[in-house]
């Protein structure tokens, strides 16, 4: 058993590495796991801000920011195209350009529809407002990816 749980222990840590090539600043993604009295090993999602305590109840816009980030590193290498669609969960302005900067690092393009505007807005990162038909654009190559402010519910 001491052999399988250091393969299972290095891959877990070779996967936390992956994903949080896409996790913003300063979020840490990891595993935790779990082993119930069973000897079942559960994994569950958890994060650390700036080095601090691993947390596993996250708020809605630290989920999404991690299960993109995970979509991605799951369906990698598969030759797919990847289309992701995530509920808006209230990104504060500063959490919501720290997301969209970690995007940036995605290899497909990401369309993120917001209520609010981010604090700053990421180079290769067009803003469309729905309720004006305007956009704004940082563009100097192709899209990363687009939001779309709206004063919608």
């Amino acid at each position: 058993a001491g052999v399988i749980s250091e393969l299972v222990d290095a891959n877990v840590k070779l996967f936390e590495t992956r994903v949080n090539v896409y996790v913003p600043e300063p979020y840490q993604f990891f595993l935790v796991r779990d082993v119930m009295d069973s000897g079942e090993v559960r994994l569950r999602v958890g994060i650390s801000k700036s080095g601090g305590a691993i947390r596993t109840a996250l708020s809605g816009a630290e989920w999404i920011a991690v299960t993109v980030a995970l979509a991605f590193i799951c369906s990698e290498g598969d030759g797919l195209h990847v289309i992701l669609i995530e509920e808006e969960r209230a990104f504060g302005p500063k959490m919501l350009s720290r997301v969209m900067d970690a995007f940036s690092k995605l290899p497909f393009q990401v369309i993120l529809a917001h209520p609010t505007l981010p604090e700053r807005v990421p180079e290769g990162w067009t803003l469309i407002d729905v309720d004006k038909g305007e956009h704004q654009s940082s563009l100097r190559h192709p899209s990363n990816g687009a939001i779309a402010p709206s004063t919608m519910q």
